[in-house]
């Protein structure tokens, strides 16, 4: 049996939802080249900043960071974070300025970052 629900309620609710549809995730894609002589320093300053990012930010969903095959020497993350907010937080983290201050001595030309706008997303789940 259906209840009825008024009037107010239905206004929370689409209240509610527009709200959840404006908070679209942030993504962003960073590029960068390293001078040769800088790689292995730069791989294991990733790495280790990797393994704390989550930690550190907890509005970040998701970061990769990959080298080109034809030149290992260049760079690109993907880092996602729930809000625009969240992306805020992890630029004005302290650990996060000090690796990007730290990864911008290290680099040929400053980073580019460039904001990325979501157009399709499929996640498979390893079944074996």
């Amino acid at each position: 049996m259906f209840q009825s629900i008024d009037k107010q309620s239905i206004t929370s609710i689409l209240f509610i939802f527009k709200r959840l549809n404006e908070e679209i995730m942030k993504n962003v894609l960073v590029t960068f080249e390293v001078d040769p002589k800088n790689l292995e320093y730069t791989l294991e300053l990733v790495t280790e900043f990797a393994v704390s990012i989550k930690e550190l930010n907890p509005g970040l969903v998701f970061y990769k960071s990959f080298t080109t095959a034809a030149k290992p020497t260049r760079f690109v993350h993907l880092l996602s974070f729930n809000t625009e907010e969240d992306y805020v937080n992890y630029r004005k983290n302290v650990k996060t300025k000090k690796y990007t201050v730290k990864l911008h001595a290290l680099s040929k030309v400053l980073p580019v970052f460039t904001e990325l706008n979501e157009v399709a997303s499929v996640e498979i789940e390893n079944n074996t």
